[in-house]
Protein backbone atom coordinates (compact mmCIF):
# COMPACT_ATOMS: atom_id res chain seq x y z
CA UNK A 1 0.00 0.00 0.00
CA UNK A 2 1.12 3.33 -0.35
CA UNK A 3 0.02 6.70 0.34
CA UNK A 4 -0.89 9.55 -2.54
CA UNK A 5 -3.07 12.48 -3.50
CA UNK A 6 -6.34 10.05 -3.63
CA UNK A 7 -6.13 8.02 -0.49
CA UNK A 8 -4.13 5.24 0.79
CA UNK A 9 -4.03 1.90 -0.82
CA UNK A 10 -6.98 3.53 -3.34
CA UNK A 11 -5.16 2.26 -6.30
CA UNK A 12 -1.66 -0.49 -6.98
CA UNK A 13 1.56 0.74 -6.50
CA UNK A 14 2.91 0.23 -9.91
CA UNK A 15 -0.01 3.35 -10.35
CA UNK A 16 1.51 5.55 -8.14
CA UNK A 17 2.93 8.06 -10.38
CA UNK A 18 -0.31 7.77 -12.61
CA UNK A 19 -2.70 10.09 -10.48
CA UNK A 20 -1.02 13.66 -10.56
CA UNK A 21 0.73 12.67 -7.28
CA UNK A 22 3.09 15.72 -5.85
CA UNK A 23 5.75 15.81 -2.92
CA UNK A 24 3.08 18.08 -0.96
CA UNK A 25 0.17 15.87 -1.62
CA UNK A 26 1.65 13.15 0.34
CA UNK A 27 -1.18 12.76 2.68
CA UNK A 28 -4.15 10.38 2.32
CA UNK A 29 -7.02 12.02 1.00
CA UNK A 30 -9.17 10.90 4.11
CA UNK A 31 -6.83 12.47 6.05
CA UNK A 32 -6.45 15.74 4.41
CA UNK A 33 -8.68 18.93 5.59
CA UNK A 34 -10.78 18.77 2.33
CA UNK A 35 -12.03 15.22 3.30
CA UNK A 36 -12.21 15.96 6.71
CA UNK A 37 -13.76 19.34 6.77
CA UNK A 38 -15.11 19.95 3.36
CA UNK A 39 -16.75 16.73 2.07
CA UNK A 40 -20.32 16.39 3.66
CA UNK A 41 -22.37 13.68 4.07
CA UNK A 42 -25.30 14.41 2.49
CA UNK A 43 -27.21 17.35 0.64
CA UNK A 44 -28.94 18.06 3.05
CA UNK A 45 -26.32 18.94 5.32
CA UNK A 46 -24.94 21.14 2.87
CA UNK A 47 -28.86 22.86 3.01
CA UNK A 48 -28.70 23.61 6.90
CA UNK A 49 -25.10 25.15 6.69
CA UNK A 50 -26.50 27.47 4.68
CA UNK A 51 -29.71 27.77 6.23
CA UNK A 52 -27.64 28.93 9.58
CA UNK A 53 -25.76 31.21 7.24
CA UNK A 54 -28.72 32.98 6.19
CA UNK A 55 -30.34 32.98 9.49
CA UNK A 56 -27.43 34.98 10.47
CA UNK A 57 -27.86 37.37 8.02
CA UNK A 58 -31.70 38.04 8.84
CA UNK A 59 -30.87 38.91 12.52
CA UNK A 60 -28.06 41.01 11.24
CA UNK A 61 -31.26 42.81 9.19
CA UNK A 62 -33.12 42.77 12.00
CA UNK A 63 -31.15 44.46 14.17
CA UNK A 64 -30.22 47.18 10.93
CA UNK A 65 -33.53 48.00 10.63
CA UNK A 66 -34.38 48.53 14.56
CA UNK A 67 -31.43 50.83 14.94
CA UNK A 68 -32.17 52.68 11.63
CA UNK A 69 -35.28 53.36 12.91
CA UNK A 70 -36.29 54.39 8.92
CA UNK A 71 -38.64 52.48 7.30
CA UNK A 72 -36.59 51.25 4.76
CA UNK A 73 -37.63 47.48 3.17
CA UNK A 74 -34.71 45.54 4.09
CA UNK A 75 -36.86 42.11 3.78
CA UNK A 76 -34.60 39.37 3.28
CA UNK A 77 -34.02 38.43 -0.11
CA UNK A 78 -35.65 34.99 -0.90
CA UNK A 79 -33.27 32.10 -0.90
CA UNK A 80 -34.11 30.91 -4.47
CA UNK A 81 -32.75 34.38 -5.77
CA UNK A 82 -29.19 34.21 -3.47
CA UNK A 83 -28.47 30.86 -5.26
CA UNK A 84 -29.18 32.12 -8.75
CA UNK A 85 -27.26 34.60 -8.34
CA UNK A 86 -23.77 32.63 -6.65
CA UNK A 87 -24.63 30.25 -9.78
CA UNK A 88 -24.23 33.37 -12.13
CA UNK A 89 -20.73 34.04 -10.68
CA UNK A 90 -19.48 30.38 -10.70
CA UNK A 91 -20.66 30.86 -14.19
CA UNK A 92 -19.00 33.83 -14.43
CA UNK A 93 -15.85 32.49 -12.67
CA UNK A 94 -15.58 30.33 -15.64
CA UNK A 95 -15.50 32.19 -18.30
CA UNK A 96 -13.08 34.22 -16.44
CA UNK A 97 -10.37 31.58 -16.45
CA UNK A 98 -11.10 30.59 -20.07
CA UNK A 99 -10.83 33.72 -21.43
CA UNK A 100 -7.87 34.63 -19.47
CA UNK A 101 -6.15 31.48 -20.27
CA UNK A 102 -6.60 31.94 -24.08
CA UNK A 103 -4.77 35.01 -23.87
CA UNK A 104 -1.59 33.14 -21.77
CA UNK A 105 -2.08 29.32 -21.59
CA UNK A 106 0.23 29.74 -18.40
CA UNK A 107 -2.46 31.39 -16.54
CA UNK A 108 -5.51 30.56 -14.92
CA UNK A 109 -5.52 27.28 -15.73
CA UNK A 110 -7.79 24.35 -14.89
CA UNK A 111 -6.13 23.77 -11.63
CA UNK A 112 -6.38 27.53 -10.58
CA UNK A 113 -10.17 27.50 -11.54
CA UNK A 114 -10.98 24.28 -9.37
CA UNK A 115 -9.22 25.75 -6.14
CA UNK A 116 -11.04 29.05 -7.14
CA UNK A 117 -14.27 27.67 -7.43
CA UNK A 118 -13.65 25.47 -4.45
CA UNK A 119 -12.66 28.38 -2.41
CA UNK A 120 -16.06 30.44 -3.00
CA UNK A 121 -18.52 27.42 -2.51
CA UNK A 122 -16.90 26.58 0.78
CA UNK A 123 -16.82 30.56 1.69
CA UNK A 124 -20.90 30.73 0.65
CA UNK A 125 -21.53 27.63 2.39
CA UNK A 126 -20.74 29.49 5.60
CA UNK A 127 -21.38 32.98 4.86
CA UNK A 128 -24.66 34.61 3.37
CA UNK A 129 -24.24 36.58 -0.16
CA UNK A 130 -26.60 39.11 1.90
CA UNK A 131 -23.13 39.64 4.19
CA UNK A 132 -20.61 39.66 1.15
CA UNK A 133 -20.17 40.25 -2.83
CA UNK A 134 -20.58 37.61 -4.77
CA UNK A 135 -17.95 39.75 -6.99
CA UNK A 136 -15.42 40.65 -4.86
CA UNK A 137 -15.53 37.13 -3.37
CA UNK A 138 -14.97 35.24 -6.55
CA UNK A 139 -11.81 37.60 -7.76
CA UNK A 140 -10.20 37.14 -4.28
CA UNK A 141 -10.89 33.19 -4.75
CA UNK A 142 -8.80 33.68 -7.85
CA UNK A 143 -6.49 35.83 -6.50
CA UNK A 144 -5.63 33.27 -3.74
CA UNK A 145 -6.30 30.51 -6.05
CA UNK A 146 -3.33 31.56 -8.02
CA UNK A 147 -1.24 31.84 -4.84
CA UNK A 148 -1.66 28.13 -3.42
CA UNK A 149 -1.36 26.53 -6.86
CA UNK A 150 1.71 28.70 -7.56
CA UNK A 151 0.51 30.31 -10.74
CA UNK A 152 1.13 34.04 -11.53
CA UNK A 153 -2.28 36.16 -11.44
CA UNK A 154 -1.24 39.83 -11.01
CA UNK A 155 -3.26 41.85 -8.68
CA UNK A 156 -3.71 44.46 -11.14
CA UNK A 157 -5.14 42.30 -13.56
CA UNK A 158 -7.58 41.29 -11.12
CA UNK A 159 -8.46 44.82 -10.75
CA UNK A 160 -8.82 45.74 -14.16
CA UNK A 161 -10.78 42.89 -14.80
CA UNK A 162 -13.37 43.18 -11.40
CA UNK A 163 -13.34 47.18 -11.73
CA UNK A 164 -12.51 46.86 -7.59
CA UNK A 165 -9.62 48.72 -6.06
CA UNK A 166 -6.59 46.50 -4.81
CA UNK A 167 -7.54 47.40 -1.08
CA UNK A 168 -11.16 45.76 -1.38
CA UNK A 169 -9.67 42.65 -3.05
CA UNK A 170 -7.23 42.23 -0.43
CA UNK A 171 -9.73 42.93 2.54
CA UNK A 172 -12.18 40.20 1.06
CA UNK A 173 -8.96 38.15 0.39
CA UNK A 174 -8.13 38.35 4.15
CA UNK A 175 -12.10 37.21 4.82
CA UNK A 176 -12.10 34.77 2.49
CA UNK A 177 -8.82 33.23 4.34
CA UNK A 178 -10.56 33.28 7.74
CA UNK A 179 -13.64 31.46 6.74
CA UNK A 180 -11.76 29.15 5.01
CA UNK A 181 -10.11 28.62 8.22
CA UNK A 182 -7.17 28.73 6.53
CA UNK A 183 -7.38 25.49 5.44
CA UNK A 184 -6.00 25.98 1.47
CA UNK A 185 -4.95 23.17 -0.11
CA UNK A 186 -7.48 21.46 -2.55
CA UNK A 187 -6.83 18.08 -4.17
CA UNK A 188 -7.74 18.75 -7.96
CA UNK A 189 -10.08 16.47 -10.18
CA UNK A 190 -8.29 18.15 -13.28
CA UNK A 191 -4.30 16.47 -12.40
CA UNK A 192 -6.43 13.14 -11.24
CA UNK A 193 -8.10 13.26 -14.62
CA UNK A 194 -4.68 13.65 -16.25
CA UNK A 195 -3.50 10.06 -14.37
CA UNK A 196 -6.50 8.29 -15.46
CA UNK A 197 -6.13 10.04 -19.07
CA UNK A 198 -2.08 8.31 -19.16
CA UNK A 199 -3.53 5.33 -17.97
CA UNK A 200 -6.49 4.95 -20.64
CA UNK A 201 -4.12 5.95 -23.43
CA UNK A 202 -1.92 3.44 -22.77
CA UNK A 203 -4.35 0.51 -22.43
CA UNK A 204 -5.54 2.17 -26.08
CA UNK A 205 -1.67 1.68 -27.34
CA UNK A 206 -2.13 -1.81 -25.99
CA UNK A 207 -4.64 -2.59 -27.92
CA UNK A 208 -4.28 -4.67 -31.20
CA UNK A 209 -7.12 -3.73 -33.59
CA UNK A 210 -8.65 -0.40 -34.20
CA UNK A 211 -5.76 0.87 -31.24
CA UNK A 212 -4.97 3.96 -34.10
CA UNK A 213 -8.40 4.72 -34.40
CA UNK A 214 -8.97 4.70 -30.73
CA UNK A 215 -6.06 6.63 -30.32
CA UNK A 216 -7.11 9.46 -32.58
CA UNK A 217 -10.23 10.13 -30.65
CA UNK A 218 -8.47 10.80 -27.28
CA UNK A 219 -8.07 14.37 -28.04
CA UNK A 220 -12.33 14.81 -28.25
CA UNK A 221 -12.85 12.56 -25.13
CA UNK A 222 -10.42 14.76 -23.22
CA UNK A 223 -12.39 17.79 -24.17
CA UNK A 224 -15.59 16.22 -23.41
CA UNK A 225 -14.19 14.93 -20.21
CA UNK A 226 -13.45 18.38 -19.57
CA UNK A 227 -16.46 19.67 -19.74
CA UNK A 228 -18.21 17.28 -18.18
CA UNK A 229 -16.37 18.00 -14.90
CA UNK A 230 -16.55 21.56 -15.57
CA UNK A 231 -20.21 21.00 -15.37
CA UNK A 232 -19.59 19.53 -11.86
CA UNK A 233 -17.73 21.93 -10.31
CA UNK A 234 -20.91 24.16 -10.69
CA UNK A 235 -23.24 21.60 -8.89
CA UNK A 236 -22.81 20.79 -5.18
CA UNK A 237 -20.89 17.35 -6.28
CA UNK A 238 -17.55 18.83 -5.24
CA UNK A 239 -18.80 19.15 -1.70
CA UNK A 240 -20.13 16.23 -1.62
CA UNK A 241 -17.74 13.06 -3.61
CA UNK A 242 -13.63 13.53 -3.90
CA UNK A 243 -12.30 15.07 -6.84
CA UNK A 244 -11.26 11.06 -8.01
CA UNK A 245 -14.82 10.05 -7.99
CA UNK A 246 -15.25 13.18 -10.01
CA UNK A 247 -13.12 12.77 -12.21
CA UNK A 248 -14.02 9.15 -12.81
CA UNK A 249 -17.38 10.14 -13.46
CA UNK A 250 -16.79 12.57 -15.87
CA UNK A 251 -15.16 10.03 -18.21
CA UNK A 252 -17.59 7.64 -18.10
CA UNK A 253 -19.95 10.32 -18.98
CA UNK A 254 -17.66 11.83 -21.78
CA UNK A 255 -17.11 8.40 -22.87
CA UNK A 256 -21.21 7.73 -23.49
CA UNK A 257 -21.32 10.38 -25.82
CA UNK A 258 -17.83 9.47 -27.92
CA UNK A 259 -17.58 6.12 -30.04
CA UNK A 260 -14.07 5.33 -27.92
CA UNK A 261 -13.18 1.33 -29.16
CA UNK A 262 -12.79 0.71 -25.28
CA UNK A 263 -15.27 -0.58 -22.50
CA UNK A 264 -13.84 2.42 -20.05
CA UNK A 265 -16.15 0.86 -16.89
CA UNK A 266 -13.99 -2.72 -17.83
CA UNK A 267 -11.10 -0.69 -17.52
CA UNK A 268 -11.71 1.32 -14.33
CA UNK A 269 -12.73 -2.14 -12.60
CA UNK A 270 -9.05 -3.64 -14.14
CA UNK A 271 -7.39 -0.66 -12.95
CA UNK A 272 -9.29 -0.72 -9.75
CA UNK A 273 -11.48 -3.53 -8.93
CA UNK A 274 -13.64 -2.60 -6.09
CA UNK A 275 -11.03 -0.24 -4.06
CA UNK A 276 -12.58 3.38 -4.61
CA UNK A 277 -16.08 1.87 -3.53
CA UNK A 278 -14.40 0.74 -0.11
CA UNK A 279 -12.28 4.04 0.24
CA UNK A 280 -15.72 5.80 -0.24
CA UNK A 281 -17.31 4.00 2.42
CA UNK A 282 -14.23 4.89 4.12
CA UNK A 283 -15.06 8.59 4.25
CA UNK A 284 -18.74 8.30 5.06
CA UNK A 285 -20.05 10.36 2.19
CA UNK A 286 -22.82 9.82 -0.36
CA UNK A 287 -21.14 7.02 -1.19
CA UNK A 288 -20.32 5.07 1.34
CA UNK A 289 -20.67 1.50 0.43
CA UNK A 290 -21.59 1.73 -3.13
CA UNK A 291 -19.68 -0.13 -5.76
CA UNK A 292 -17.86 1.54 -8.42
CA UNK A 293 -20.56 1.85 -10.62
CA UNK A 294 -23.01 2.60 -8.22
CA UNK A 295 -20.65 5.21 -6.94
CA UNK A 296 -19.88 7.12 -9.97
CA UNK A 297 -23.54 6.85 -11.15
CA UNK A 298 -24.57 8.64 -7.55
CA UNK A 299 -21.65 11.19 -8.48
CA UNK A 300 -23.34 12.39 -12.05
CA UNK A 301 -27.29 11.96 -10.63
CA UNK A 302 -25.98 14.59 -8.01
CA UNK A 303 -24.27 16.92 -10.85
CA UNK A 304 -27.70 16.28 -12.50
CA UNK A 305 -29.95 17.00 -9.95
CA UNK A 306 -28.25 19.93 -8.73
CA UNK A 307 -28.15 21.54 -11.82
CA UNK A 308 -31.83 20.86 -12.83
CA UNK A 309 -33.18 22.76 -9.94
CA UNK A 310 -31.44 25.71 -11.62
CA UNK A 311 -33.11 28.08 -14.28
CA UNK A 312 -30.87 28.76 -17.33
CA UNK A 313 -28.50 31.84 -16.86
CA UNK A 314 -28.61 32.37 -19.96
CA UNK A 315 -32.36 33.13 -20.81
CA UNK A 316 -33.71 36.27 -21.63
CA UNK A 317 -35.94 36.42 -18.55
CA UNK A 318 -33.42 35.48 -16.11
CA UNK A 319 -31.14 38.65 -16.67
CA UNK A 320 -34.15 40.94 -15.08
CA UNK A 321 -34.25 38.35 -12.00
CA UNK A 322 -30.60 38.90 -11.87
CA UNK A 323 -30.35 42.36 -12.02
CA UNK A 324 -32.80 42.46 -9.18
CA UNK A 325 -31.30 40.40 -7.39
CA UNK A 326 -27.99 42.02 -7.45
CA UNK A 327 -29.30 45.56 -6.91
CA UNK A 328 -31.57 44.16 -3.97
CA UNK A 329 -28.17 42.06 -2.05
CA UNK A 330 -26.05 45.53 -2.62
CA UNK A 331 -28.44 47.02 -0.34
CA UNK A 332 -29.15 44.33 2.18
CA UNK A 333 -25.47 43.99 2.21
CA UNK A 334 -24.94 47.71 3.29
CA UNK A 335 -27.43 47.53 5.71
CA UNK A 336 -26.34 43.96 7.27
CA UNK A 337 -21.90 45.34 6.93
CA UNK A 338 -23.29 48.76 9.37
CA UNK A 339 -24.85 46.00 12.15
CA UNK A 340 -21.57 44.09 12.00
CA UNK A 341 -19.47 47.79 12.57
CA UNK A 342 -22.29 48.50 15.33
CA UNK A 343 -21.98 45.11 16.67
CA UNK A 344 -18.43 45.36 16.74
CA UNK A 345 -18.03 48.65 18.19
CA UNK A 346 -20.07 47.66 21.00
CA UNK A 347 -18.12 44.44 21.77
CA UNK A 348 -14.62 47.00 21.58
CA UNK A 349 -16.43 49.64 23.73
CA UNK A 350 -17.64 46.81 26.22
CA UNK A 351 -13.41 45.03 26.11
CA UNK A 352 -12.25 48.64 27.04
CA UNK A 353 -14.53 49.49 29.57
CA UNK A 354 -13.53 46.39 31.36
CA UNK A 355 -10.38 46.55 31.02
CA UNK A 356 -10.19 49.50 32.25
CA UNK A 357 -12.13 48.34 35.11
CA UNK A 358 -9.79 45.70 35.51
CA UNK A 359 -7.25 48.41 35.74
CA UNK A 360 -8.27 50.50 38.07
CA UNK A 361 -8.91 47.25 40.45
CA UNK A 362 -5.18 46.90 39.92
CA UNK A 363 -3.98 49.92 40.85
CA UNK A 364 -6.66 50.97 43.56
CA UNK A 365 -6.70 47.29 45.18
CA UNK A 366 -3.09 47.04 46.96
CA UNK A 367 -3.81 51.03 48.47
CA UNK A 368 -7.16 49.74 50.23
CA UNK A 369 -5.40 46.63 51.11
CA UNK A 370 -2.58 48.62 52.75
CA UNK A 371 -4.92 51.08 54.80
CA UNK A 372 -7.00 48.48 56.06
CA UNK A 373 -4.05 46.72 57.03
CA UNK A 374 -2.06 49.90 58.84
CA UNK A 375 -6.24 50.58 60.57
CA UNK A 376 -5.80 46.50 61.80
CA UNK A 377 -2.74 46.65 63.51
CA UNK A 378 -2.97 50.29 65.17
CA UNK A 379 -3.50 51.15 69.01
CA UNK A 380 -7.17 52.37 69.36
CA UNK A 381 -7.21 55.77 70.88
CA UNK A 382 -8.28 56.61 74.40
CA UNK A 383 -8.21 55.39 77.92
CA UNK A 384 -8.62 52.00 78.47
CA UNK A 385 -8.05 51.34 74.66
CA UNK A 386 -7.55 47.61 73.41
CA UNK A 387 -5.77 46.47 70.66
CA UNK A 388 -7.90 45.91 67.52
CA UNK A 389 -7.34 41.57 67.12
CA UNK A 390 -5.43 40.80 63.99
CA UNK A 391 -7.28 38.28 62.05
CA UNK A 392 -5.73 35.48 61.11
Amino acid sequence: MFQNDIGAGLARPEAQGRLGIVPHMSVPFAASSHSKHWLHASPEVLTDRRRVARERAIAMLGEAAASSGTEDDLTPLPAEEEALLLAYWEMKMQEVCRSENARDPSRFTDRVLAAAQLYFKRFFLVVSPMEESPLAVMFAALYLAGKVEEERIELDRLVELSKLTPEVLLEQEMRLLEKLRFQLLTRSPFRCLAGLEQDLHAALAGVSDGSAAALAELPELRVATRAALKRALCADTPLLFSPLHMALSALLEANRARSVPIDVAAWMHKQFGDEVGAVAGALEGPGAGSSLVELLQRVESTTASSLSQRVDLSAKQTKPRLKHADTQLKRLRLAVQEAQRQQSKKAKFDKTEQLEGDGAAALVGPLVKRRRDEEDVAPQEGPGASRVKLEA
